[in-house]
């Protein structure tokens, strides 16, 4: 009998130091910076979205100017720049639109509009680092974070595909993670 193998979560990092504003650029962007990254933050009108609606536009570099792949990272930036309940969106675009020129990565979003799309809920967990589901550990731990029994998703999730029902005594919030990563029941196999 073979002994199931688990990939074990990254530690948690450093903790986040705050962005310092160091400067404003000719075309009114504001720069910011900390250990990691350098951050342009400017707001502009955009008629497209209505009257009175200003956009905003958050371009993000690391200070080596290396690749960023932290999405924590990402949305600390934007929390701190343009607000913790704005929502911001990175594009994807079309061929005809793409700006690759950099490891320079960018935000774009509208003060008071949420995505029309997307999660509905939040939902913040970190796994015990057993099982498929893994997650590194948070340095500042969220007030209503989930730590998740990895191995009992796996269980519960194996069920769902195959039976498309939970099994008794499953917990509420891995039947939502399970519907949510399942697809729902049309994914039993």
């Amino acid at each position: 009998m073979s002994k199931k193998k688990y990939r074990t979560p990254a530690p948690a990092e450093d903790p986040w130091k705050p962005l310092v504003k160091t400067g404003i650029h000719a075309d009114g962007s504001a720069q910011w910076e900390n250990d990691k990254y350098v951050v342009m933050f400017k707001t502009f009108d955009y008629p497209q979205l209505g009257e009175g609606k200003i956009a905003f536009h958050i371009s993000i570099r690391r200070q080596d100017r290396g690749h960023i792949t932290d999405w924590r990272h990402k949305q600390l930036i934007k929390n701190q720049l343009a607000g913790p309940e704005e929502e911001a969106v990175e594009i994807y675009p079309a061929e005809a639109r793409l700006v690759d020129g950099a490891n320079q990565f960018h935000l774009f979003g509208a003060f008071g509009m949420s995505v029309p799309f997307g999660f509905t809920e939040r939902d913040v967990s970190e796994t015990d680092g057993k099982g498929k589901c893994v997650q590194r550990p948070f340095v500042d731990k969220p007030a209503d974070l989930v730590v998740c029994d990895g191995e009992r998703m796996d269980e519960i999730t194996e069920i769902f595909r195959r039976t498309g029902k939970f099994p008794d005594g499953a917990d509420d919030y891995i039947k939502r993670r399970v519907e949510r990563h399942c697809g729902g029941a049309e994914m039993k196999e």
